[in-house]
């Protein structure tokens, strides 16, 4: 008998396995054991803890682009991106990961690589060879973990979460700690967002060592057992069966959910929100209140309150609505919990219905996380024309 349990695209084939243990069948209702009827156990929490890292590891880079806004804002002076940087940051990142991911479902390829003269443009086509790499890093990781307990996709969750708010507080505290306070040089600038890079790529590492360690583990080989025996069918004679539209029409409530948590949050947060200064004059500012801190403070709030989520306008054509800079923190904690929930929860269910590949439903979330926020980018454009009264494509 073959169990279509780890179902693994690579190349123009899937890989399913044969195993003589057939009746480990995932389930919603039914927890998997071993062959003396107990389930391996989590010994140290080590396997949480490494999804827990790959969770930190796939939002880290992104998390330290928006964060360190302030360096690259004094970086685009002069430019025609200066004021809109963000926006075309976001759809440069956001696009080429859907594209990436969707064609990671499918298929293993690398992708080639171009030189562009212009070091500007050069900046957001490096983002595109990011992208890749992100994308296929979250396909894996939301399949593999898909085939665990829905605890462990939280924990993937949480270190997306708890990504954002370790390089805030890195900022934070990085801007604290200049001697000029008040006005950091772009030297200074440059010497924090180079701490929060290489910070970021410590974390990468350690990520990628965790992993490596989890494949030795109990939990992980009686979920992946080395002793079944790969069969390779032709990709079409897998779709056939329907198992990725079945899949799919299981979840889809779920996945448009996703979208559109994610399209409102990518919309303003961070193109719009980043933006936004404090109202409080200069006399009578507070150290929080100055701008190279209060934009990576928002980011902290915001970031916090998804991450603890998880674990339970210039001019305007519009109005002033809030003129105090206490309830712009409350509204931006409201944002940011509504988004962890609503997304924490939407991933831990879908692997969860009964009827579908878990693999596939892990990735198709993900799939439409991006999606989500590949449109959150383009709404971006058009909300900040509304919050500045001005055109977003304009060339300073």
């Amino acid at each position: 008998m073959s169990s279509s349990r780890n179902d693994i695209r690579e190349g123009h084939y899937s890989i399913s396995y044969e195993s003589p243990n057939d009746e480990f069948k995932h389930n919603s209702n039914n927890l998997e054991t071993n062959q003396d009827g107990q389930i391996p156990e989590d010994n140290y929490m080590i396997v949480y803890f490494t999804f827990f890292l790959q969770g930190i590891a796939l939002l880290l880079g992104w998390n330290v682009f928006t964060t360190t806004m302030v360096y690259f804002h004094v970086r685009f002076i002069g430019t025609p991106f200066v004021d809109n940087f963000e926006n075309y940051f976001s759809i440069s990142f956001m696009f080429p990961n859907l594209l990436f991911l969707g064609y990671a479902i499918y298929f293993q390829k690398s992708v080639g690589k171009y030189v562009w003269s212009n070091s500007r443009f050069a900046f957001f086509i490096n983002n595109d060879f990011y992208d890749a790499f992100t994308a296929y890093l979250q396909n894996g990781t939301f399949a593999v973990v898909s085939q665990f307990s829905p605890i462990y996709m939280q924990a993937v969750m949480s270190g997306q979460g708890l990504a954002g708010v370790i390089v805030a507080v890195f900022e934070i505290v990085s801007a604290i700690t200049l001697e000029n306070k008040n006005t950091p040089t772009e030297a200074e600038l440059s010497q924090m967002a180079l701490a929060c890079f290489l910070f970021s790529m410590f974390m990468s590492l350690l990520s990628l060592i965790t992993y490596f360690i989890l494949t030795r583990s109990s939990l992980y080989l009686h979920h992946f057992p080395p002793h079944e025996k790969p069969i390779i069918h032709p990709i079409d004679q897998t779709l056939s069966n329907h198992s990725l539209q079945s899949t799919f029409n299981r979840i889809q409530l779920l996945c448009f959910a996703m979208f559109v948590d994610f399209t409102v949050t990518l919309a303003l947060y961070p193109s719009i929100t980043a933006s936004i200064k404090s109202t409080t004059s200069n006399q009578k500012k507070y150290l929080f209140q100055q701008d190279y801190l209060f934009i990576p403070l928002h980011f902290l709030i915001f970031n916090l309150c998804d991450w603890v989520d998880v674990g339970m306008y210039g001019k305007r054509i519009v109005p002033l609505l809030i003129n105090n800079d206490w309830f712009y923190f409350l509204v931006l904690i409201m944002f940011g919990i509504t988004n962890g929930y609503l997304a924490s929860m939407c991933m831990m269910a879908g692997p969860q219905v009964f009827g579908v590949v878990k693999d596939l439903a892990g990735t198709l979330l993900s799939f439409f996380i991006v999606l989500g926020l590949v449109c959150g980018s383009l709404f971006s454009f058009p909300l900040r024309a509304i919050s500045c009264g001005c055109d977003p494509f304009a060339v300073n």
